[in-house]
């Protein structure tokens, strides 16, 4: 559970210092104790703007402005939300620009200031050709937030606010409680679903990680190597394959339609899914390499959450509403809904024109 504070400082503050924020949870324990659990934070003081962005959690980020979306929802409806998620990365990107290119914003990137974060891992790199398709992309932003126009697009596509009619009411007001408490590290996979490609995953995925532990107290089993992760669009399908999706809230196993019978045999014990209702499909724990390895790999996405995802099944070319479903997390392509029309590629640039035209005093689209 992560809950969110925006702190407005409006005292001068000497560069070179630091500052403490301190939050104190009041709770009881499950032994019916009274506890208190303090955290600390110190955190430097800089007059170098551009050294703030660079040091900007682009998942804290993401986590707070999908929440402060939800408020705008509520009050003025979806369409209203979406604008806003935009405007977020546009008015980040224009101000970035700003600190970097006016006399006041400070030392360039590499150059002296604060120490940068950590670079980011190499998930956060998969989408570097779309991104140079763009103007001036490596200028919209720093390396540590590159991947927020990526995010920005996916909350707006995601089903908490994506446009149309097939998000039933009760669906949506629950995800809506999910965001409200949904730590950073959630709401990441739920903004940007993993899909993992099994069907030719490498040796290690589904195995142990070497001297790995479990991952907290509460788990089960130790850590396992998941498969590689592949950008959400449907160009990296292909039908003689086996994809998994996880969102965080559910799962989905795509199953093409040209898949061996022997990768089925050895999931399901069947070698056609010719009519069957995959309603009634499960995942068995089969005797065989390939059923170990993917059950270990559910489990291990099922492990840190409170509440196990579903995991529903899905044929390419069925045409139900599985299979919509799970083409709404492509995020990356374009989709049916007034303000999901674009594609990653071709949000990017409007981004930049936005972010420009902000600049210069004018709107955004």
């Amino acid at each position: 559970t992560a809950f969110n504070v925006e702190l407005n400082h409006e005292e001068m503050l000497a560069a070179g210092s630091t500052v403490a924020i301190q939050a104190a949870l009041l709770y009881t324990n499950t032994d019916g104790q009274r506890r208190i659990c303090v955290h600390t934070l110190c955190k430097p003081v800089t007059s170098v703007l551009a050294d703030l962005f660079r040091n900007v959690d682009v998942d804290a980020t993401c986590n707070m402005i999908a929440k402060v979306a939800l408020d705008h929802a509520l009050r003025t409806g979806l369409h209203m939300a979406r604008r806003y998620l935009h405007r977020a990365v546009v008015d980040a990107v224009r101000a970035y620009r700003a600190a970097t290119t006016s006399p006041y914003g400070g030392a360039a990137a590499g150059g002296p200031g604060l120490n940068t974060r950590a670079p980011l891992p190499s998930f956060t790199h998969m989408h570097a050709a779309a991104a140079a398709q763009s103007a001036d992309i490596t200028h919209m932003l720093p390396e540590n937030l590159m991947l927020l126009p990526l995010y920005a697009m996916g909350l707006q596509k995601c089903p908490l606010y994506r446009g149309g009619e097939h998000i039933r009411a009760d669906e949506r007001s629950s995800l809506v409680y999910r965001m409200l408490t949904m730590p950073a590290v959630d709401s990441n996979i739920f903004v940007y679903p993993r899909l993992y490609s099994l069907h030719d995953m490498d040796a290690s995925a589904g195995m142990p990680e070497p001297g790995a532990a479990p991952l907290s107290a509460l788990a089960t089993q130790p850590a396992v190597v998941l498969p590689t992760v592949v950008n959400l669009t449907a160009e990296r399908l292909t039908s003689d394959g086996i994809f998994l999706l996880d969102n965080g809230v559910e799962m989905y196993l795509w199953i093409g339609r040209a898949c061996p019978p022997a990768a089925l045999n050895a999931l399901f014990g069947i070698s056609s899914l010719d009519g069957l209702d995959l309603q009634s499909l499960h995942l068995p724990e089969l005797a065989n390499p390939f059923s170990e390895r993917v059950n270990a790999i559910v489990r291990a996405l099922r492990e840190p959450h409170f509440q196990a995802q579903k995991l529903r099944f899905v044929r390419e070319g069925a045409g139900d509403v599985a299979e919509m479903r799970f083409h709404w997390h492509m995020v990356e392509d374009k989709q049916a809904f007034v303000g999901g029309n674009l594609t990653y590629a071709e949000y990017l640039p409007l981004v930049n024109r936005d972010s420009q035209m902000a600049q210069m005093g004018g709107g955004t689209s």
